[in-house]
């Protein structure tokens, strides 16, 4: 796959592409579950010694991960100060949730 295909994943240029296969720069998370994206797999095959360790593959975390906007609800979770905001945020989406599934159960 091209550099320029490749960068059509969120965050990540051409030049950044390069500096990372020079071992000038590294990718955080988020670009290279971007780039998981693009290439179509879980991302695990791109990061070195993921085979020797065992992955969280088919958990809650990788599901949320795996999603092309997981990085960035966890982020955003993130940047809350507050556990008790944090927690209301995570309870309006638990209960949107429910929401929505018991009217796809109509």
């Amino acid at each position: 796959m091209s550099q320029p295909a490749l960068g059509k994943a969120p965050g990540i240029t051409c030049k950044r592409i390069q500096k990372t296969e020079t071992g000038v720069n590294r990718l955080g998370s988020g670009p290279l579950l971007g780039i998981a994206e693009v290439i179509d797999c879980d991302g695990t095959g791109l990061i070195d010694g993921v085979s020797d360790v065992q992955t969280m593959t088919g958990t809650p975390l990788s599901t949320l991960m795996a999603a092309k906007d997981g990085a960035a609800a966890v982020e955003a979770l993130s940047k809350i100060k507050t556990s008790a905001l944090r927690r209301t945020a995570v309870e309006l989406a638990e209960a949107r949730q429910s929401a929505v599934h018991a009217r796809e159960l109509r």
